[in-house]
């Protein structure tokens, strides 16, 4: 595949490194950043969109889904086309966010799909970690740096980044709409009807990576089925890139796929690999996150003793017999070798599909 369109999750952001703007009913004015995100409640935030309502030029016409800090509809222009509007939520953190009964009801903005992983924000610090309540002020700054992922990146197999709208003085991300399943849908219909996973599908997705890591796109940062697009031709397209506010303050990311809360390249071939065992063993292989390493090197012989002991999952043919040796072998070095790149496991993976 020649990969779709895309741009870089950047930490340096040098304008947020130490200041966040603070929103108030006269305007912003700057706020020195405090030790965890202020609880800004002197401005309402707006609620979800309406189905019907037109916001500048686009008509909202579907609720699509609910994630740990936005929403997202999908609208038409005043031409006909279709498109993603983006809007942050009041309020933000996959850990606080209501959960619908059935994975069969249809998208909430109010609840999301009890088996999607909602984001989570994180701060890490060289004192230690938190998992962070943000609201609309905080989640509209994820939102704009999004957008300039997108508007940078969007050739590497991200949407098509179109433009960023106001409304009620909150920025709406408009991007290409993209039609298809995504990958939790398609995993949850395997799993119904025993079937095995689709290497092509894997092949395509580390070779987007790989190719997004060649030219310039370091990490995605949030991979996960949820944020996995699937083509009818088998292809794949990257959503939802995890996005940051200073590389030691706040940054958005799913601790299920990324459990040690890395941003390096190395953290999309984990979550890749934690993928591929979800996918083969319908289990996942961690439960926690080891905050005690989490976003931050290891040191000594008994922290890689910790972390190893961590890692010990149970290997994925053990938990489904079915699974070919070779790619069990991919699983565990995507898992637990640092130094796994992304160009290697498109290797492995390419040569076994054409073994």
């Amino acid at each position: 595949m020649t990969p779709g369109k895309g741009q870089n999750p950047s930490d340096d952001n040098s304008e947020f490194e130490h200041r966040l703007p603070r929103f108030t009913t006269d305007g912003i004015e700057d706020a020195t950043l405090p030790g965890q995100f202020r609880k800004i409640t002197d401005r309402p935030a707006s609620g979800p969109l309406a189905i019907n309502q037109t916001i500048d030029r686009y008509r909202v016409v579907e609720y699509v889904a609910r994630g740990g800090l936005s929403h997202v509809y999908r609208a038409i222009d005043n031409e006909g086309e279709e498109y993603a509007l983006k809007i942050g939520a009041q309020y933000g953190g996959g850990t606080h966010l209501d959960r619908a009964l059935d994975e069969s009801d249809k998208p909430n903005p109010h609840r999301v799909n009890p088996i999607e992983y909602p984001a989570n924000v994180y701060r890490v610090t060289p004192t230690g970690i938190s998992c962070e309540l943000v609201q609309a002020p905080e989640i509209d700054l994820f939102i704009r740096e999004e957008a300039r992922i997108l508007a940078s990146y969007s050739y590497l197999g991200l949407p098509d980044f179109h433009e960023v709208i106001e409304h009620k003085g909150r920025p709406v991300i408009v991007s290409e709409f993209l039609r298809g399943s995504t990958l939790r849908q398609r995993m949850v219909m395997d799993e119904r009807q025993n079937r095995m996973p689709d290497l092509e599908v894997l092949v395509d997705l580390a070779e987007t990576l790989r190719y997004a890591q060649d030219e310039g796109l370091d990490y995605h940062g949030d991979l996960k089925p949820e944020n996995l697009i699937l083509y009818s031709d088998r292809t794949v397209a990257l959503i939802d890139p995890a996005v940051s506010i200073s590389k030691y303050s706040a940054f958005v990311t799913t601790p299920h796929y990324n459990p040690l809360l890395t941003r390096a390249s190395h953290t999309d071939v984990m979550s890749l690999g934690i993928i591929m065992y979800e996918w083969y063993t319908k289990i996942l292989p961690f439960d926690n996150v080891p905050y005690r390493f989490a976003g931050n090197p290891v040191f000594g012989e008994t922290d890689r003793l910790y972390l190893s002991d961590f890692l010990s999952h149970h290997p994925p043919q053990d938990v489904n017999a079915k699974i070919p040796r070779p790619i069990a072998a991919i699983i565990t070095k995507a898992l637990t070798h640092p130094d796994y790149t992304i160009e290697q496991m498109h290797s492995d993976l390419d040569n076994f599909l054409h073994r």
